[in-house]
Order: structure tokens, then C-alpha cells, then sequence
């Protein structure tokens, strides 16, 4: 058996709807009943085995940290937020009370993405596959497969205007070693192997489909992120170092060290700061100390795992959350 689950990044399913409602003055008429009417249309996409609706809380633990943290972000004034709220807390009042496969998982000081990170990562350690709604780009870290453990983790930004679907490099390898361990002469044999490949080669045939290098994705969000307003590593003046330079800091350090990167160890943060110095020519080693303090910083707030978050939060998750 192949298990599925659908996880919902709920604050994304809120927000995604109110803007387009807001511009055409439904939002107070139609808010509740497109939130119903899509989690519908969602949660028939598949039998998933489980479904999570994970919703922020209003402290974050990152802004504790770094005071910084998505300061530039500013929220539309015209909107009624308590009204949406409002409508969003009555909904997951209603998942709660009608949608037995589904838990509702809020927890203080932590947002969204550490409860998702901590979620996919127990399930696919029990070799359970994630259909995960989101269009964070933050949780493109988590975009993976695992061809023993015979899971993948796929990201959906359902209903955006850009209906896209993110898939990580070489999963068709993941879909055809479950194909050819199919013992089709067994009538009795209890497995839904074809069902699941048949949704996803039904699901990704009609969507735009990026394929995903979560390596990189989480290289370029620890080298800077102007969205959430962390800054980059190396910084001369008010400038970091752009895409375009980021990725080929990435080929370079790659080209010198090819196997996977323990973004954790000591030795990645020495030899990143020795292959920025590379990259921007710089002899001397006068910035060495304030491109490690923004390292450091950056891997806290954007790698989602238990080194990088407080370790009495990490503990509260493993507590309260059960499978």
C-alpha cells in the first residue's frame, strides 16, 4: 500500500481567495462559501489516508529573533481582516466538527511551515507520500523523493491564476521503480499502486509542472531572501548578491564538493564562505565574521528542522502532534 496525505497550508487557503473577492466586493457575501466549496473540491482530488489543515499562530518565534523578519510585508488596509478571521476561525470551526479525516494543527509561537516541515518529514519517514497545498516558496526545501522508502512530496498552488504544480528532478525514476514491483498476477493482493500512479499521471498531464531541486531551493533562501526581508550573506553596501549570482555560486561550490550538502555542519558554512570570497574576489578576510553572523542567522529562520528552531517549540511539536 502506498499511502497519500493531503497537507493544507491554511493561512494560504484563506488568503489566496480574499484579494480576488475583496477587488470584485464579495468578499462579506462569498468568503465562508468558497472556503467550503474549494476544501470540497480539494479533498475529492484523491482518497488521501489523512488530511492536515495547518494554520499559523499570530507570535512568531522568528520575529522574536530576528526583529527583522518580514517587516516589509504589509497587509492590504482596505481589507476587513477581522472579518476574515472571523470567517476563516468559523470554517476550520466547521472541519472540525464535519470532516473526521481531517486535523487541525495551530500551535503558539510557530508558524505554518515548521508544523508542515515537522508533519512531512515524520510522514515520510514512515514512507508516506504529502499532496501539500501551498505556494510558499519557503517549503520548496521539503519538495523530495525517496525511492526505498517509496514516497515523493508535491506542492500545489491550487486555483492560483498561475495553476502550477511543483514536482521534484528525476520523480518519473520514483514512479517507475513502483511500476515494475506492481504483481499484477496476484488478484488478491492488497494495494492501491495503480491507482496512485494513475493520479499523478492524470493530475501532472494538465498542469504546469517546475521541477524542484530542494538542495538549491534552500541554498538560495539561506543566501538571502528580499520577500521576508533577510538579508543576503554578503552584503557591500546596501547590495547582497543577486539570483543570478547565486546560482552560480552554486554551481561552483558544487563542481568542489558534489555530494549532498549538510547545510548543518560546520564544514558547509566555512567552505560557502570561502567559495563567496571566490565568487566576489575578495583576499582579505576582514568580512569573514559578518558573513558567518548572517549565515548563521539566515540558516535559523529559513531551514525548516529541528536544529534550526528553538529546541522547547521542536519538543512541544513532537508532544502534541500524533500519528
Amino acid at each position: 500500500m502506498i499511502k497519500l496525505n493531503l497537507v493544507c497550508d491554511g493561512n494560504f487557503f484563506m488568503q489566496r481567495v480574499v484579494h480576488i473577492l475583496h477587488k470584485n466586493e464579495i468578499l462579506f457575501s462569498d468568503l465562508y462559501n468558497v472556503m467550503e466549496r474549494d476544501y470540497d473540491v480539494l479533498s475529492k482530488l484523491y482518497p488521501f489516508d489523512k488530511i492536515y489543515f495547518i494554520s499559523d499562530s499570530f507570535k512568531n518565534w522568528r520575529k522574536e529573533f530576528y526583529e527583522g523578519y518580514k517587516l516589509t510585508r504589509k497587509k492590504d488596509s482596505t481589507i476587513d481582516w477581522s472579518f476574515v478571521y472571523g470567517e476563516y476561525n468559523r470554517f476550520k470551526e466547521y472541519l472540525k466538527n464535519n470532516k473526521k479525516n481531517c486535523e487541525l494543527i495551530q500551535m503558539e509561537n510557530l508558524e505554518a511551515d515548521d508544523i508542515i516541515s515537522y508533519l512531512m518529514k515524520e510522514l515520510n519517514a514512515k514512507g508516506e507520500s504529502v499532496f501539500l497545498m501551498s505556494n510558499d516558496s519557503d517549503l520548496l526545501q521539503l519538495i523530495n523523493y525517496d525511492i526505498e522508502k517509496r514516497y515523493m512530496n508535491i506542492m500545489y498552488n491550487f486555483k492560483m491564476s498561475d495553476d502550477r504544480v511543483f514536482v521534484p528532478y528525476y520523480h518519473d525514476i520514483l514512479m517507475k521503480s513502483i511500476k515494475e514491483k506492481i504483481d499484477y498476477s496476484d488478484i488478491f493482493e492488497d494495494n492501491n499502486e495503480i491507482e496512485y500512479l494513475d493520479f499523478f499521471e492524470k493530475f501532472l498531464n494538465d498542469k504546469k509542472m517546475t521541477l524542484v531541486n530542494s538542495e538549491l531551493e534552500l541554498f538560495m533562501k539561506i543566501m538571502g531572501h528580499n520577500k521576508d526581508n533577510i538579508k543576503s550573506v554578503f552584503m557591500k553596501g546596501d547590495r547582497g548578491i543577486g539570483k543570478i549570482g547565486i546560482l552560480k555560486l552554486y554551481d561552483l561550490y558544487k563542481q568542489t564538493f558534489p555530494k549532498p550538502i549538510d547545510f548543518n555542519s560546520p564544514d558547509f558554512k566555512e567552505r560557502l564562505i570561502d567559495h563567496i570570497k571566490l565568487f566576489k574576489r575578495i583576499k582579505d578576510n576582514d568580512l569573514d565574521e559578518s558573513m558567518m553572523e548572517r549565515l548563521i542567522r539566515n540558516l535559523k529562520i529559513v531551514k525548516l528542522d529541528e536544529e534550526s528552531m528553538p529546541p522547547h517549540l521542536y519538543e512541544k511539536m513532537k508532544n502534541e502532534i500524533k500519528f
